[in-house]
C-alpha cells in the first residue's frame, strides 16, 4: 500500500491507476457499486487530484489478510480545508487492486 499512498500524495494519476486492475470495482460499505473500470476511475481521480492539490494521505494502520488489505488513513489537504478519516478494504490479485470497499469516511 506504500506505492498507493505515495502515488496519491504526489497526485501521480498514472502511477496510482497502474495499481488497479482494468475492471476494478469500488463499493460503498452498503454493497452499492460506486465505480467500475479504469476509465471511470481515471476521470474521477483526475478531477479529485486537480481539486485537491494539497492532498496528503497518512497511513494510521494497515492489516493484511491473505489477498485483502485493510487500511485506516487520514486524508488532509482536501478542498475547503477538510480532513477525512477512512477505513478501506482492498482485494489484491496478481499485484493489482481488483475490489475496494469504503467502510467509513468521516469528514471534518
Amino acid at each position: 500500500m506504500k506505492d498507493y499512498t505515495d502515488a496519491a500524495n504526489k497526485s501521480d494519476l498514472e502511477r496510482f491507476l497502474s495499481l488497479y486492475h482494468p475492471a476494478v470495482r469500488k463499493y460503498r460499505f452498503s454493497g452499492q457499486l460506486a465505480s467500475e473500470g479504469l476509465a471511470h476511475n481515471r476521470q474521477a481521480y483526475a478531477k479529485s487530484f486537480t481539486a485537491n492539490p494539497d492532498l496528503h494521505v497518512e497511513k494510521l494502520a494497515v492489516m493484511t489478510f491473505g489477498d485483502k488489505v485493510v487500511a485506516y488513513n487520514r486524508v488532509t489537504g482536501l478542498a475547503g480545508g477538510k480532513t477525512a478519516d477512512e477505513i478501506t478494504a482492498y482485494q489484491v490479485e496478481n499485484g493489482l487492486i481488483t475490489n475496494i470497499v469504503y467502510i467509513e469516511r468521516i469528514g471534518r
